[in-house]
């Protein structure tokens, strides 16, 4: 090749070389900014009847699970709302209950919703748990009586909330009026399964299943004893205390059935067990109806007998446990603190005074002490069956000195 030739195929190469040597890299794509979805806020909501509350707990349950698989077909029990201060069961609470169940039945099809029974919660992998509070006036609600409404759905065997909803009522649409059994027990049934549901409908992780399936079998008794089938009722309670001892509600369940069907000293047995499991825990929290402004019970002569036995009981039991107690009269939140103090205290004293004698071993075994209305539960001052519970006599025991 001649030497022109040469520099002829040479030039073009020599320019290619240069011009790929003269590229920039290549720039790197801008990162792109993921924003995260910005969660809804559910501000509190006030309704004028149950149903738009129901409603709307509904709807904020269905939002708040829109990502939830609806393939099982196991049905999901919603178990009544209860007080969160007494453990009740209202009339409004028993009906909002099959309401909540056919609502969330509508709005999350195809799964099964039904009020919590035995039938039911066998194999339950879900249950929907609902409860009810009053609010007291200084936590910032619109003017007026307000209960609040809370509800949660959770895993039965972990009790992990998968979602949580709350609203708020009128109380004046609210029939806080308890149910047949509820009114009839002498006690108020708190204890430890009622703090364990609270604890998940306010988001931390209790295990339910075995409570939950408990829970069944004592709902559909009550039902039974809230049909007058108290032989069915007596024998329902004691099959749930063959699975939980010191259940509360069992033990009241089964004085109050053999109370109604006249068996006194199977009655007498059973709330003495039910005394017993009290002093046990600590306290004892009964209902004991007053006439307003005295120290009166209210005329009432059944109940009158089975204060008679109460106090009885309470006494003996006292002496055979070798315990002390405090005798706390309580009053609701309305009249004068110096009124409600001085009654809560005549109060307590009659009760003391009552329980010496129908034990006279049990003399010096209880102080009386007049709380009035600083230790209310509710605190709205109604003087009806919404605060009922601030109007109550509650033993602490304490050690003997």
């Amino acid at each position: 090749m001649t030497k022109k030739m040469h520099s002829y195929w040479l030039a073009p190469l020599f320019g290619l070389t240069l011009l790929l040597g003269c590229q920039q890299p290549p720039i790197a794509p801008a990162p792109v900014s993921v924003v995260a979805p910005v969660p809804k806020v559910y501000l509190p909501k006030f309704h004028q009847s149950a149903q738009q509350a129901i409603e709307d707990l509904g709807q904020e349950l269905t939002e708040k699970l829109s990502s939830i698989s609806r393939t099982d077909q196991s049905p999901i029990p919603v178990d009544e709302f209860f007080s969160a201060q007494s453990a009740e069961v209202s009339q409004a609470g028993r009906a909002m209950q099959k309401q909540l169940a056919i609502v969330l039945g509508q709005k999350l099809a195809p799964l099964q919703f039904s009020p919590l029974s035995s039938k039911n919660v066998s194999k339950a992998r879900w249950v929907v748990l609902a409860s009810y509070s009053a609010v007291k006036p200084a936590e910032g609600t619109p003017a007026g009586s307000w209960v609040r409404l809370q509800v949660a759905m959770a895993h039965t065997a972990t009790g992990e909330a998968l979602a949580k909803a709350e609203t708020y009522l009128d109380a004046k649409q609210f029939d806080a009026d308890p149910t047949r059994f509820y009114k009839d027990a002498p006690m108020y049934l708190v204890d430890q399964r009622h703090q364990e549901k609270l604890a998940v409908l306010a988001g931390q992780q209790r295990p339910l299943e075995q409570s939950i399936q408990v829970q069944a079998l004592f709902a559909d008794t009550v039902s039974d004893y809230e049909s007058g089938r108290y032989d069915d009722a007596a024998k329902g309670f004691s099959e749930v205390l063959k699975i939980a001892p010191d259940h509360p509600g069992a033990l009241t369940g089964l004085y109050q059935s053999n109370w109604q069907i006249g068996r006194k000293d199977d009655a007498e047995r059973a709330f003495g067990k039910l005394a017993a499991a009290g002093f046990d825990a600590g306290t004892l929290s009964f209902k004991l109806l007053f006439k307003v402004g005295r120290t009166d019970f209210i005329d009432n002569a059944d109940l009158a007998a089975q204060y008679k036995l109460w106090l009885k009981v309470v006494g003996q039991v006292s002496v055979a446990k070798s315990a002390c107690a405090d005798v706390n009269g309580h009053a609701s939140k309305s009249g004068s603190a110096e009124v409600n103090d001085r009654l809560s205290l005549q109060r307590a004293e009659r009760i003391a005074a009552q329980l010496v004698q129908s034990t006279p071993a049990a003399r010096g075994k209880f102080k009386s002490n007049g709380i009035g209305f600083k230790e209310t539960f509710v605190g709205t001052g109604s003087d009806d069956a919404s605060d009922a519970i601030d109007r109550r006599v509650e033993f602490k025991v304490r050690p003997c000195n």
